[in-house]
């Protein structure tokens, strides 16, 4: 999970979708990495939106496949 905070990565947010019991979205940073991270549902983050994150806990990278 990521949480929003100040001191964290600054991201902007490309896509939203509710999944009941988390919000995932789709973020980019300036330097153009992409994520998709999940946040807690009271979660008002839109598409535009400009937010810090960090992450709590664990991790899992994956490579995107460009090669499609």
């Amino acid at each position: 999970m990521f949480a929003i905070d100040p001191g964290g990565v600054a991201v902007t947010v490309e896509r939203r979708v509710f999944r009941g019991d988390r919000v995932e979205l789709a973020v980019r940073s300036g330097s153009g990495a992409a994520w998709q991270v999940d946040l807690p549902t009271g979660s008002d983050a839109r598409p535009g939106d400009e937010l810090r994150l960090r992450a709590r806990g664990a991790l899992w990278t994956v490579p995107l496949d460009k090669s499609s």
